[in-house]
């Protein structure tokens, strides 16, 4: 049994359209295709049931950014439910095991395969852009993930696969300190770490030279000067 404790619930809107939109915080228990959730951790009266099986989509939400990382469990002709996470790992993860449940989901196992060789290698855009799968190593659950990353300028975005149209996070580079090659994760590929004051995110490359390219990318959004810069070594 999985159980997460989404921050706020959106109360859903119905086929007609109807929608309140106050957010109230809910404990959620996945139990196979059923998410049950209750007003209190402790459980006591269940509040309501999501039937996962007869849901098509679930997916990251560009919206409620004040009210936490949203997301929505959605299908034509039901109720849309919006959920908020504390997190954006914690809403990987609830999407992640909120997948696997979905209608039609033997079909759609074969989309969130590992991404093809084509697909991993990073495809250099030209000065200033850069895109291709890397693997992104949780915050709190420490398990490695291929999400897919964009860099436009100075903005990192990052998707749970090529094509989505809207990123898991996306983040401003100009305020990060430094990217280095991370010494210790081996079993992940050619890891290099991303500072900044309030997290370090550690990343994967398929390739040695992929992860060269990517640090000078990201030096360059960074503003320093590529042709000088000492990558060093962070070691975790």
């Amino acid at each position: 049994v999985h159980s997460r404790c989404s921050r706020l619930l959106l109360t859903r809107s119905d086929p007609a359209g109807e929608v309140n939109p106050a957010f109230q915080r809910r404990w959620f228990i996945l139990k196979g295709p059923q998410l049950e959730y209750y007003k209190k951790k402790d459980g006591g009266s269940l509040t309501g049931t999501i039937d996962l099986g007869t849901y098509k989509a679930v997916a990251p939400l560009g919206e409620y950014a004040e009210k936490g990382f949203a997301f929505s469990i959605s299908a034509p002709g039901l109720r849309t439910f919006v959920l908020a996470a504390t997190s954006e790992d914690e809403r990987e993860s609830w999407i992640d095991a909120i997948e696997g449940f979905l209608a039609a989901s033997d079909t759609r196992q074969s989309e969130f395969q590992r991404p093809s060789r084509e697909e991993r290698r990073a495809i250099l855009l030209g000065q200033g852009r850069r895109e291709g799968y890397l693997r992104k190593r949780g915050q709190n659950v420490k398990s490695w993930k291929f999400r897919f990353f964009s860099l436009d300028g100075t903005k990192l975005a990052y998707y749970r696969r090529m094509g989505d149209p809207v990123p898991l996070n996306a983040l401003n580079v100009s305020s990060f300190s430094n990217v280095a090659p991370a010494d210790g994760f081996t079993d992940a590929g050619f890891a290099f770490a991303l500072r900044s004051p309030a997290r370090t995110y550690i990343l994967a490359a398929s390739t040695n030279e992929e992860r060269h390219e990517w640090i000078e990318a990201l030096l360059h959004a960074m503003g320093s000067d590529v042709a000088t810069a000492d990558y060093g070594s962070v070691v975790s």
